[in-house]
Order: C-alpha cells, then sequence, then structure tokens
C-alpha cells in the first residue's frame, strides 16, 4: 500500500452518519469527498461493510441507497481489506514463515489489490458480486449476498447468547491463553513453499509464536475479551449486543490503517485494554477526529 495516503477506515455507524441528510454530518462529508479526490485520503472499505448494509436492506432500512450512492462515488479512492478469516491466514502464514526460517513474502496481502481480487478471495462464486455485465455494482452484490449478511448477523447473535449463558456460569470461558494458542492452528498452513509441514512443527509454532507477530489476531482475542466479556476479567458497562460482534470484525483493520473510527462504546472498551492504539492504527470516535489528523 502507499504510505503517502492517510487510510481512513470508517466503522458502519460512522458510514451511515456520513450519508444521512444532516448539517452537523455535511461538511465532514463534503472534506473527506474532497481530500480523497485530492489523493490524500484512502477510505477502506470491508466485506462487513456491505454485509450490515444489506441487514439494514433486510430491515426496511432507508439508509442502503445512500451508503451505496457514497460507496460508488468515493469507489477510486477507496482500498478493500479482506475478511478477518484471510487476514488472520495472511498473519499465520508469514508468522509459520518466520518460525521456519523461509522469506516472509505475502501470499496475497491484507488489502486486496483491487475490486476484483477482493471479490475472487472472499467469495466462494467469484461472480456472486457482479453485474449482468459482470462489472462491479454494489447494488447487485447487495442483492446477491443476502444469505451471507443473513449468516454474519445469526452468528452474531450466537455469539452473545454464550457469552450471556457463560456469564451465568452455564458454558465455561474458552479464551484463556492455552485456548488462543489452540486456535491458532485453525491459521496456520499445512503446506509452505510446497512442503507439508508436520503437525508437531505447527503445534510448535502455534504454543512459541509471539502475538506481536499476529496483531489483528491478539486485536480480535482482546477485543472480543473486553467487548463481549468472554472471560471475567472485565466488568462490562452494559449487556453485551449482537452489533459488538460485527464491531469486531471492523476492528480487526486497526493495525493495518491509520485511523480507525469506531462508537463510544467500542473505544471505551479498546481504551481499556490500552488497545486504541495498534500498530499504524489510532482509534478514534468521530470522524472530525479523523479528519483532524490528516
Amino acid at each position: 500500500m502507499s504510505n503517502d495516503r492517510l487510510l481512513l477506515y470508517l466503522d458502519q455507524s460512522h458510514l451511515s452518519n456520513l450519508v444521512k441528510k444532516r448539517r452537523d454530518f455535511e461538511a465532514d462529508r463534503t472534506r473527506l469527498v474532497e481530500l480523497i479526490g485530492m489523493g490524500k485520503v484512502q477510505l477502506v472499505l470491508s466485506l462487513y461493510h456491505l454485509l450490515e448494509t444489506i441487514e439494514c436492506k433486510r430491515h426496511g432500512g432507508e439508509l442502503e441507497g445512500d451508503i451505496l450512492a457514497f460507496m460508488d462515488e468515493v469507489s477510486a479512492g477507496a482500498v478493500w481489506i479482506h475478511s478477518i478469516g484471510l487476514i488472520f491466514t495472511e498473519e499465520a502464514t508469514l508468522a509459520f514463515k518466520k518460525f521456519l526460517g523461509l522469506p516472509q513474502v505475502p501470499t496475497m496481502g491484507v488489502f486486496a489489490r483491487n475490486l476484483q481480487d477482493f471479490v475472487r478471495r472472499n467469495f466462494d462464486d467469484p461472480f456472486l458480486l457482479w453485474g449482468e455485465e459482470r462489472k462491479p455494482s454494489y447494488v447487485a452484490s447487495l442483492l446477491r449476498a443476502q444469505g451471507a449478511g443473513q449468516s454474519m448477523k445469526a452468528s452474531g447473535r450466537a455469539v452473545v447468547q454464550n457469552v450471556l449463558k457463560f456469564r451465568d456460569r452455564v458454558l465455561s470461558t474458552s479464551n484463556d491463553e492455552w485456548s488462543r494458542r489452540r486456535q491458532l492452528l485453525e491459521y496456520v498452513p499445512v503446506v509452505v513453499d510446497g512442503e507439508v509441514a508436520k503437525m508437531s512443527t505447527r503445534q510448535e509454532f502455534a504454543q512459541s509464536v509471539s502475538f506481536d507477530d499476529l496483531p489483528a489476531i491478539r486485536l480480535f482475542q482482546d477485543a472480543k475479551d473486553a467487548i463481549l466479556g468472554e472471560s471475567l476479567k472485565w466488568d462490562l458497562p452494559r449487556v453485551p449486543q449482537a452489533g459488538d460482534y460485527s464491531d469486531l470484525h471492523h476492528v480487526v483493520a486497526l493495525p493495518y490503517v491509520d485511523v480507525f473510527t469506531c462508537d463510544n462504546y467500542c473505544w471505551s472498551r479498546l481504551n481499556q485494554i490500552k488497545r486504541s492504539r495498534v500498530g499504524r492504527g489510532t482509534a478514534v470516535r468521530t470522524l472530525h477526529e479523523a479528519l483532524e489528523r490528516i
């Protein structure tokens, strides 16, 4: 990615606020579009922006058309960050190659090379997000990906239900250090540079790797604990909600962007666990704060 442009990630609430027909957002929107046009800012979009917009449409939301229009408006100056699973796989692969003493050449990168690459890597059907003329179409993408959007929200509700059961002592936590490292194996490649890695080698890596080499994975695990309260370490100020699960899918972008906007609750939880600044990224609560950093 180019280092001469500020990479800005807006969570879904800020993206929605940006397109509302309200005077208090109009100045920031105008300034952002101007900075994108000048090449000073690149807006970072993700799979979860699409999926949450789908959910808005399913429930009769009135903003989805405006969100899509804005995404179309800024698409030339935007970049796409891969889904959480692909980011985790990339981090684990590079760290595993380092462990093996192999050259750490990115397999795909955290960011897609272009929208076509993003579609190809994030969807089983390479034409899932393409219109009849096989050209990128956000409207077509939403109509074709409704099942994915429903699945994400259903997963969120299931996660929150399990968290609440745990906090009522019905379930036990799985977010301890041993479990975190065991879960890494899901993302450690079996084949590296054409050679099959032994399970014992992969397990040794999972038990010894520094989480400093896995910034998004570490952030997700820490944030999941702080936002959803999967252990009793944090006394949450409110009951977890399904939308908090969606926030976790956005927050993994933080180490790879310059400025990341999130709502007050997410920011306060990140700040409490001292994770509001990770890698190159800083979390802020408003778009105005983000634009002040340019």
